[in-house]
C-alpha cells in the first residue's frame, strides 16, 4: 500500500508542516460549498499539471465524500511515481465532524513533537509534559515525532516513556504510520527502541504490508526474520 491513510489529527499536522497540495475529488458543487485549507479542485487538467511540473516528491493530500474513492485515487498517483501521498481516510465528513469548539488543542509536548523541536520538546516535558498523552485520534508522541522525523526528538519522548507501541484508535502504531509515510530512517529507529513489526491494525495489516520505501522494506523485513542477508 504506497501512500498513507491519514486520520484529521495527523492531515492537520501535514497541513501545518509540510505544505502538501490538496486535492479535492468531490464534484465542482460541493467543492465550491466548502474545502480544506488550500485545496484545489481534482481534474485530468491538474493531474497534467501536477506531471508535467515534476511534483513527483511534493506531498499529496487526497480527499473525498467520505474517504473510499480518495484511497483508489491515491494508489494510482502512487502507482504513477508520486512519492509522498497521502489521504484523508475519513473524507470532507471526517473533516467537518472531528472537532468541536470545545476540543483542546494539542499540548505543548504533542506540538513540539511533531514539529520535530528538541528544545521545545525537553522544556515542555521538564515542565511536566505527560508523554502518554495523545491527540483526539489517539495518535501519541512517538507518532508525532514520527511526523516531525527529528530522529532526537523520537528518541526523547521513548526515553521519557512514551510506549513505541501505542496503536491509535484503529490501531496503527508509529511504526505502521512511518512505514506508510516512506519515512525509512523513522522506521530503522522505530525498531530499533522497540517497534513491535508484528502488530496488526484494525484491517488486520502489518507495517510491512504497509511499507512505501525500500529501507522501510528492508529493515522491516529483517526485524521479521524474512531477509535474505
Amino acid at each position: 500500500m504506497p501512500f498513507a491513510s491519514l486520520s484529521v489529527d495527523s492531515a492537520l499536522i501535514l497541513l501545518r508542516e509540510r505544505e502538501p497540495i490538496v486535492l479535492d475529488l468531490r464534484d465542482a458543487a460541493s467543492f465550491e460549498r466548502g474545502h480544506l485549507p488550500g485545496a484545489r479542485h481534482f481534474s485530468d487538467a491538474l493531474l497534467h499539471e501536477l506531471v508535467k511540473t515534476r511534483k513527483w516528491q511534493h506531498p499529496l493530500l487526497l480527499y473525498c465524500y467520505r474517504g473510499h474513492s480518495s484511497k483508489e485515487v491515491a494508489q494510482l498517483l502512487a502507482g504513477m511515481g508520486f512519492s509522498q501521498v497521502h489521504e484523508l481516510d475519513t473524507g470532507w465528513q471526517g473533516w467537518l465532524h472531528h472537532r468541536t469548539p470545545t476540543d483542546p488543542e494539542l499540548p505543548p509536548l504533542l506540538e513540539a513533537s511533531a514539529q520535530g523541536n528538541l528544545a521545545a520538546v525537553r522544556a515542555a516535558l521538564a515542565q511536566g509534559g505527560d508523554p502518554t498523552a495523545a491527540t483526539l485520534d489517539g495518535n501519541g508522541a512517538v507518532w508525532l515525532a514520527c511526523v516531525g522525523e527529528n530522529p532526537e526528538v523520537v528518541r526523547a519522548v521513548v526515553a521519557a516513556g512514551a510506549d513505541p507501541n501505542h496503536p491509535n484508535r484503529e490501531g496503527n502504531t508509529a511504526l505502521m504510520y512511518a512505514a506508510s509515510a516512506g519515512k525509512g530512517v523513522m522506521v530503522t529507529l522505530l525498531l530499533e527502541l522497540g517497534a513491535d513489526p508484528s502488530l496488526r491494525n484494525v484491517d488486520d495489516t502489518t507495517a510491512l504490508e504497509l511499507a512505501s520505501d525500500l529501507q522501510s522494506l528492508k529493515a522491516l523485513r529483517r526485524a521479521m526474520g524474512l531477509s535474505r542477508t
